[in-house]
Order: structure tokens, then sequence, then C-alpha cells
């Protein structure tokens, strides 16, 4: 090939590649994917990175979520002790007891512990409970009732979720006010679906100069699907999350 022909071919190439870049530049603002600046496709990457590790932990769970209008759980365990060493007969251990709650309420949605508060068993299923007042902070009061064997000092686990973080809840039909012995308990907080992420996103990035959108499209079990929509000078995003 001459060199005259090898520059002219040269030059053909360099300028349609100089038109092609300069026609997504130019599109960026409107459907172009194709030419990024870095703080989007970090942002955009951030929010789906969040969901799917979320999921991922909510899907390790050997307890799924009880009820998804509540936001918050929190791990209540506690320890019954009864003294039947002296006794050759076994006992029934029977009260009612109290834990404190107080950790909870920088969480709550309504300040009417009667209407807020349920306790759910690692079974999933709802423990009937009473409050010690209507007001916060309170104490969550439930029945509990075991058998010591004889002539032994003994001690029972009892493990329960707290679920509350839930504006729209009303008092349900079992509960009372009521007083109990309280008891020590321990337990971690845990939020709810990948949706709070949702109020997350849409509160940081438009600072970024985005505009974001994010909505829960379903469950599965606990895996959550979340569209995401997400459109910068550079980039625009809408699609699902799982």
């Amino acid at each position: 090939m001459k060199k005259s022909q090898f520059f002219l071919i040269a030059m053909v190439v360099i300028l349609i590649s100089m038109f092609y870049i300069y026609t997504y530049i130019r599109s960026a603002d409107q459907s172009s994917t194709l030419f990024f600046d870095r703080p989007a496709t970090l942002d955009l990457q951030n929010m789906i990175d969040s969901v799917q590790l979320r999921n991922e932990r909510y899907l390790a769970q050997k307890i799924p979520w009880w009820n998804y209008g509540w936001t918050y759980r929190n791990v209540i365990s506690f320890t019954d002790t009864y003294d039947n060493s002296g006794n050759p007969a076994e006992q029934a251990v029977s009260k009612t007891a109290e834990f404190d709650l107080k950790i909870i309420w920088a969480h709550h949605s309504n300040t009417d512990c009667s209407k807020e508060l349920r306790l759910v068993d690692f079974s999933n299923a709802e423990v009937n409970s009473d409050v010690n007042s209507t007001t916060t902070p309170c104490s969550l009061l439930t029945a509990i009732a075991w058998t010591c064997p004889a002539l032994t000092n003994c001690n029972r686990i009892f493990k329960y979720y707290v679920y509350y973080g839930n504006a729209s809840a009303t008092t349900p039909a079992y509960r009372s006010t009521a007083q109990g012995t309280e008891l020590s308990s321990s337990g971690g907080l845990e939020e709810a679906d990948p949706r709070l992420l949702c109020t997350h996103f849409k509160a940081i990035y438009p600072k970024t100069g985005a505009t974001v959108d994010c909505s829960l499209v379903s469950y599965v079990g606990n895996k959550t699907n979340i569209s995401i929509y997400y459109s910068s000078r550079s980039l625009k995003f809408n699609g699902s999350v799982i």
C-alpha cells in the first residue's frame, strides 16, 4: 500500500472517531449510555450494590420478616430461673415477664405503645403481649410457662422478636395495660426490607445533580425487587435490581 493511501485512510478513521465521540458527548444528557462520567457511574453502582447486598443478607436469614408493614425488629433474649433443687417433684413455672424496650424508641413511629409493638416468636407466630403504659418509653409483657425438673436448679432462655416502626398500626384485640416481673433482655436492631434504601437514595443523590426515583416492585420470600430510575447529564438508568 502506498504511503499516500495509508495516510488518507488514517485521516478518514480519525475523523470518523472524532465525530462519533462528539455525537455521544452532545447526546449524553438525553439517552446515551456509552459516554459516562466517573461520579455518575459510581453513584448508580453504589445504589445497585446496596440493594443487592441487603437482599443477600436477608436471604441468609433463617427467620423471614413477619410483616413488612413494620419497619424494624429487635431480638429480645432473656433468661428465667427457678431453684427446684430441694423439691423431689417437678415444678411448673408460670409468670408474666416484662422487659424494657427503651432502646427501640429512637426508631418508633407511633408514640402509643399499645398500637405499635408486636411480639413474635422464632417460629414466626405472633405472641399475645401487653404493655405497662400506653405512652413511650414503655415495657412489653408476655406470659411465660415452663417446667423445672425435680431436684434441679433450672434456667430457661426465651427469645422473641419485637416489631415496631408502623405509624398506621392499631391496637390488637388481645392487648391491655398490665404489670409483670421485669427481666433483663438483650438484642440487636434490624432494619426491614431494602425499601428503606429508597428513602436514602432520594435524599442523597439529587444533591449531586441527579434525578433519582426508587420504588418497590415485588417481594419473593425475603428477596426484594427494587425499581431504580437514575438520570444525570451523562447517564440514564431505568430498571429493576434484585
